[in-house]
This record gives structure tokens, sequence and C-alpha cells, in this order.
């Protein structure tokens, strides 16, 4: 299937609704795009889907990085004194079907090679409904082949879906969903309370490994402070990482995915910039034996990725997550978030079940109703996923 000419697929753009007086751009050119650089923030900090995974930051290192030629099919929607309402950051990618029905997919922009979660539409509060059905609406109008709209592991708890499940009910749009789990941790104002809330074998044991690495090395808990320190901090994750998985037999996500380690780089720079990186490195007798790796954006720790020594302290990977959980509460971070997958590990440092979904959205067409008629889902052996490889 040939990626379609993006820019020469559309109705007359832009356009204003008479309805709710909006005017709804459709963005398909990076320079076009640049135009909304200065607001995208200031909407997604209004937006109940808030998250670092939807900042202009995080979207634009992506497209830097890992698809600089994505086929941009946003959404852009303004009231009538300019200011935006509403965002749908998508570019278009393509699926196929059983090896043979080529599909044409809407996905959210930076949703793969990242290790971000919760892609959504960026809506601002009160809102919602009206400038969702205006995106939908100017989706559906345009010639620009593409039959479904996918959003994996979106999160169930910003009210996005729900206004999206009565848009699309309004609009004759089939939809289906299956849930995804993650994981949340609420942090409380004190450290002392948050050991309280783990079990007592759990607490004992952490705080044993801690007290015996300390007592018996010398250790360092390191956080970048310039470029230098981020180039070195991020190298190590990069290299523990390996070591941890290889150990075991197995490939590093790292290996498996090579843009993740350049777009590491890149939007590790703007976050530390941002003040939203989360980066904490362990040493131990001069050597660096474990490092994990997030940001802390709208009161929250995201939790992304971690690397460490398998031939250290045993629990040296357990000892750097304490550390990093008692900073946090001392600089008023509220949520450890885990993302997605609730597994025992997890449940054992007070991380809560929490739900969202997978959604897959149809258009109307044959092949469109073929993909929603059946069980078939954009990953698995059913559907082959197309470009960004």
């Amino acid at each position: 299937m040939q990626f379609p000419d993006v820019s020469g697929g559309l109705l007359p753009l832009p356009t204003v609704t008479a309805a709710h007086g909006f005017r709804v751009n459709v963005v398909t050119s990076r320079e076009e795009m640049a135009q909304y650089a200065g607001q995208w923030n200031e909407l997604l900090a209004d937006c109940r889907a808030n998250s670092v995974f939807l900042t202009w930051q995080w979207v634009e290192a992506w497209l830097d990085v890992v698809y600089p030629q994505a086929p941009l099919l946003t959404v852009v929607v303004s009231d009538g004194d300019g200011r935006l309402v509403g965002i749908a950051p998508l570019y278009f990618s393509e699926l196929s079907l059983l090896g043979h029905v080529p599909l044409g997919c809407l996905r959210i922009l930076g949703d793969r090679h990242t290790g971000g979660e919760y892609p959504d539409f960026i809506l601002r509060r009160g809102f919602e409904a009206r400038a969702l059905h205006a995106i939908l609406r100017t989706l559906l109008a345009q010639r620009t082949p593409w039959h479904c709209i996918w959003l994996s592991k979106m999160a169930g708890w910003t009210g996005t879906y729900e206004f999206l499940r009565d848009a699309c009910g309004q609009l004759r749009m089939p939809l289906r969903d299956r849930p995804s789990e993650f994981a949340i941790v609420d942090l409380p104002t004190s450290y002392d309370s948050w050991l309280k809330s783990l079990s007592h074998h759990r607490r004992s044991n952490l705080c044993r490994m801690t007290r015996q690495l300390f007592e018996k090395h010398k250790v360092r808990h390191i956080r970048p402070k310039d470029a230098d320190d981020l180039n070195w901090l991020l190298e190590a994750l990069f290299d523990l990482h390996q070591k941890h998985w290889n150990s075991v037999g197995l490939t590093s996500s790292f290996d498996r995915t090579p843009y993740k380690k350049p777009f590491y780089q890149r939007v590790a720079i703007q976050a530390l910039q941002q003040g939203w990186l989360q980066l904490d490195g362990l040493e131990v007798d001069g050597q660096l034996k474990a490092v994990q790796y997030g940001y802390v954006y709208n009161g929250t720790l995201s939790s992304v990725q971690e690397g460490y020594d398998p031939e250290s302290f045993n629990g040296i990977g357990n000892v750097l997550r304490h550390l990093v959980i008692q900073r946090a509460i001392a600089d008023g971070v509220r949520k450890y978030d885990f993302l997605a997958g609730y597994t025992e590990h997890k449940q054992r440092w007070g991380g809560q079940r929490r739900l969202g979904q997978d959604v897959l959205i149809g258009r109307t067409g044959l092949r469109a109703r073929l993909l929603l008629a059946g069980s078939f889902w954009p990953t698995g052996r059913f559907i082959k996923q197309g470009m960004p490889v």
C-alpha cells in the first residue's frame, strides 16, 4: 500500500463549522504544525488527558528522530477567538489484515518506539464533546483513504473514551475496545506513611537491602546536572539494560527497537531543560550499577525504563527504586506510575490497578467493516503493522 499524498487529498480547509463557531484546520506538514508549538502545551495543561507523552516536546522529538517522513493528518480546532480547544495529533500509517488486505490507519503521534503510553485526543475542559465531534466529522470528510483509528493503551480515567464512544455513536462510526491494565502508586505526603503502606515482609526486606548496601559499600545516588551527566547516565542505562536481559537469554528493548535509543537521547535533553526528566543512577564503589529512567510531569513520576548489573549486589534495582520514591515524596510528587501491566512486582510496591482501553474505530466502507466485524486487533498474528517499522 502506498502512503497517500495527504496534502493533496483534502477538502478545502480551513473550514468554519457554523454550529459551534469552531475553525477546524487539517495540518499535513511540519511547517503548519510548528504554528501551534506555542499553544500546544497550554491546551494540554487544560486537558483531562494531560500527559508528558502528549507534550509538544515529545511529539517534536518523535518526528525529528523516529519518523521524520510521517504523513501528518492532525486536526486542530479553535474557537472564535483563535484559542485552541482541541487537537487530534494524528498521522497516517498502514496495516495489513491477514497479509493481504491493506488498511489505512490513523494513529497518535509519538506512539511507537518511545516507551510512551496513554495516546489520546487533546481536548480543552468544557469543550470535549463539541471539539471531538468536529474532529471526527472533519476526518470523515477527508479523501485520504484511512479505514480506522487505533489507540493502544489509552487511559481510561480521563473521560475521553466516553466522549469518543458517544461521538462515534452519533456519527455511526463502529467502535470496539478491550481492557488494558495499568499500575499506579498513590504517594502520601510523608515517606514513613508510604513505608507503612507496604506489607511487613516487603518493608523489612527493602529497608534491610538498602541498609546493608550503604553499610558495606561506598554508595552515591546520582542525578544529571548537565548534558555531560545526561549522556553518561543514558549510555549506562543502555548498557545495563542490555546486560540484564542478555543474562536471561533475551534481547533488550533497545536492540529490538533501534529507534528507541536516539529518541531517548533527544527527548531527554528537552525533558531536562523543562524540569521533567527523572534519571537516577546508583554508583557502588565508583561504578554505576543501576539506572532508572522516567519523567515527572503534572505531579506524576512515570517510570519508563531501567537497567541494572545482574552480577551486582542482590536487589540493586529495588534499592534504587526505593531511593527514587523516597526522593519523589520529598519533592512533592503524588503518584508513581508503573504504566502498563499490573504485575505482582508492581503490587509489592503498592501499585493499584486501574483500567484503560485499546480502542479501534472504523470508518464507513467494506474494509473498515471487515476489520471491526471480526476479533482482529492491530497486533499479533492477524495484523502486520506498517510504518514506522
